[in-house]
């Protein structure tokens, strides 16, 4: 009798601690994916038959979605030819009316599909994905329980690890870094929070995240390695029967084996004088050479994210990237210095890490850099050519790499070169024009003049884009920087050296009207940016710019309005002023914004919610007239 009793008291003890409050779950944590644990462990063993240390990192995951729509629970694990993915257990459960969890399906890993990997349609080759799915649906609220070894062959593939992904919050998550004597391997720390602690022993380093909130969404955000939390692992040399061997311990170990692929290659350059030959004309200058040979690869090569060879770290031979008419960035770099380089031009391979990566050469790491262009010595000067940017021209970078460190080729050496940053003045927008409120619906005519990278996009589109599509570019364009019209009429489209001008034409509709009163709201809304909350991210600058607007607003009536001056905000790279002035037919509304900066980063959240605000303070503008 004592034991069944025991018996039942252990049964109820567990199905009270094993219950999940779904209501509670789903006020704190909000829908989406929610981990309730993770577990990663990362170790190092000596593998004998190629007398080389693996890494060898376990996963384990206990994952809850809440308001779920992916009816099968399909989870998918990407690995490159370095690794191989071996899944250990994956389970299925449901949550019951009392909130415990019953088991949906035990699934039989070992028949888990082995596919090639897509990322937004294209196919990357050197990518392979281990996936698993349930084989009945699920509810909208399901628990995933799975674990798996992840083994990494070749140590320099050892990657970052993040204690929760975007738009997903974690109760607890562990990362845990094994020490072997024979392994020397650092660890970087990127955006870790007081909600994560570190500890140290002499065999282990173990990092513990709790109650980790959910990121909200932005529209304009940062990528992830700006503000979410993670570690990298770097190994920077093994010990192997007492000799130590460099892996990663510096840029120059980086270099070396960048360089090692680079040796690999075998240029045709009979082939690359020949299609010369085709794209540049006797008498040329050296400038227009480069422009005309760039632009060959901008029109002739299409981008395609396709991947070949040691881990999309091995550039394809340019004669084939110019027979094929494709490559990817590795490929169109190399074509491009091939084509340079025949001419006599200084020109070298060159790496880099977008904009969406926040590192630097401090750190060690392939992670460092996804990305490959042409750096060309011209002069005194050097300047970084991307062929896979369909807006960019020869001597100004695209904008996604701006004010990024390259890693110039140089032989057995090698440069650490910067992209420039542009300045605001350089990418510019002005709205000059009138509005008539004497009409039944206001009339509003601007002329809109864009510089910089605006007009460098409006180029790209204006050749990339079908026929039918390119009367609508410039509406695109400046559609982001006005609020309340409704646009009736594109035209008068002028392409200048460094600007494009065009007129637009509409009515305002943002409005209140009385018989001796109009109220325009919002107006001269020229920024398109929102305010950064407690949980969304970072905000992502396309680029340094500058927007104005000076609209006059006309009427036959005497408007009996003060002029309005805001004082003028300065701050952290950050200009915007507004006055509206009276004239003796109407008024002139003036605003304009500069942002110096590619991106406004938490601590700046403050500053950057006051310009917000202070670009609203002209979004109501009362009109009294008799």
């Amino acid at each position: 009798m004592k034991i069944v009793l025991l018996f039942i008291i252990a049964l109820v003890s567990f199905s009270v601690q094993g219950q999940f409050n779904m209501e509670q779950l789903r006020a704190e944590w909000g829908a989406g994916d929610l981990i309730l644990k993770r577990e990663i462990t990362i170790s190092f063993k000596w593998d004998e038959p190629s007398q080389q240390f693996k890494a060898v990192v376990n996963h384990k995951i206990q994952k809850m979605c809440l308001n779920d729509w992916r009816e099968s629970g399909l989870i998918q694990l990407p690995f490159s030819t370095y690794e191989s993915i071996r899944l250990k257990s994956a389970k299925y459960f449901r949550v019951d009316s009392l909130g415990i969890k019953r088991m949906i399906e035990n699934v039989k890993v070992k028949y888990a599909d082995e596919k090639d990997y897509y990322i937004d349609g294209i196919f990357y080759n050197d990518l392979k994905v281990k996936q698993f799915r349930c084989s009945v649906d699920l509810p909208k609220n399901y628990i995933v329980y799975y674990s798996y070894e992840e083994v990494i062959t070749d140590l320099k593939f050892l990657n970052a690890y993040y204690f929760r992904n975007a738009f997903e919050a974690a109760k607890y998550t562990k990362i845990k870094l094994i020490k072997n004597p024979s392994v020397d391997c650092a660890v970087y720390e990127f955006n870790l929070s007081e909600n994560i602690e570190k500890s140290e022993t002499s065999t282990a380093v173990e990092y513990v995240g709790k109650n980790l909130k959910r990121t909200g969404y932005g529209e304009y955000a940062t990528s992830s390695s700006y503000f979410l939390p993670h570690l990298i692992f770097s190994v920077n040399a093994i010990n192997i029967k007492g000799q130590s061997v460099n892996v990663l311990s510096s840029t120059n170990d980086l270099y070396t084996w960048y360089n090692s692929l680079l040796n690999n290659l075998s240029p045709n350059t009979a082939l690359m004088a020949k299609i010369s030959k085709d794209i540049l004309t006797e008498g040329m200058s050296d400038e227009e050479q480069i422009a005309a040979l760039f632009k060959w690869v901008q029109r002739n090569i299409q981008y395609v994210a396709f991947e070949d060879g040691i881990a999309g770290f091995q550039p394809e031979e340019a004669e084939a990237v110019a027979n094929l008419r494709y490559g990817d960035c590795k490929g169109m770099a190399n074509l491009l210095v091939n084509l340079l380089t025949v001419n006599g031009f200084d020109a070298r391979h060159a790496w880099i890490g977008t904009r969406s990566k926040i590192y630097t050469y401090d750190i060690p790491s392939l992670v460092v850099d996804n990305h490959m262009i042409c750096a060309l010595y011209l002069n005194d000067k050097v300047y970084f050519l991307d062929g896979t940017s369909k807006s960019a021209v020869w001597f100004k970078a695209p904008p996604y790499i701006e004010n990024k460190e390259v890693l110039v080729a140089n032989g057995d050496s090698f440069k650490v070169e910067k992209v420039m940053q542009s300045a605001a003045a350089e990418n510019q927008i002005s709205i000059i024009g009138t509005m008539d409120i004497d009409q039944t619906v206001p009339s509003i005519d601007l002329v809109i003049k864009m510089s910089g990278h605006f007009k460098n996009y409006f180029d790209s589109y204006n050749i990339y884009e079908a026929v039918k599509e390119r009367k609508s570019i410039p509406y695109y364009m400046i559609a982001p920087y006005l609020n309340g019209m409704q646009v009736k009429s594109v035209g008068n489209v002028k392409v200048e050296d460094d600007f494009i001008t065009f007129k637009i034409s509409g009515n305002y509709l943002n409005y209140a009207k009385s018989k001796d009163k109009m109220v325009l709201m919002p107006f001269l809304g020229i920024q398109k940016y929102e305010p950064m909350l407690a949980d969304t991210p970072p905000v992502y600058i396309d680029f340094p710019h500058t927007v104005s607007a000076n609209i006059e607003i006309k009427s036959e009536k005497v408007l009996d309005n003060d002029p309005i001056s805001i004082p003028f905000f300065n701050h952290e790279a950050i200009l915007a002023e507004a006055t509206i002035t009276k004239t003796d037919k109407g008024m002139i509304c003036n605003q304009f914004y500069t942002i110096e900066k590619l991106y406004i980063p938490k601590n700046m959240a403050s500053i950057w919610n006051q310009f917000i605000d202070y670009s609203d303070l002209l979004s109501s503008i009362t009109l009294s007239y008799e």
